[in-house]
């Protein structure tokens, strides 16, 4: 006769796997987050301010822009954030 399977628990993880998966859920629930920002600002496009548009969202870069540039004045990386920000941004809008 047969012997009946036992259901096989899953192997531990060690630190570094329990470190691994702790960076990926991380940067899951971000992309997530982040994704469901991008959906809030499209649905207010369309219904809370229909009239501005894409408009709305240069305005709101172009506030941003202002923020960095008066609180920043060089970084660790780049030497002028703000400056590379606003590369950046009129580059891809």
């Amino acid at each position: 006769m047969a012997e009946a399977s036992r259901p096989v628990p899953p192997p531990k993880r060690g630190p570094l796997g329990k470190l691994v998966a702790a960076l990926l859920a991380f940067a899951f629930w971000l992309l997530l987050g982040m994704l469901g920002n991008i959906l809030f600002e499209w649905v207010c496009m369309k219904m809370v301010w229909p009239g501005e548009g894409p408009a709305h969202s240069v305005a709101m870069v172009e506030d941003e822009l202002r923020g960095l540039e008066a609180e920043f004045g060089e970084g660790i990386f780049i030497r002028h954030p703000a400056l590379f920000a606003r590369k950046i941004a009129t580059r891809y809008l």
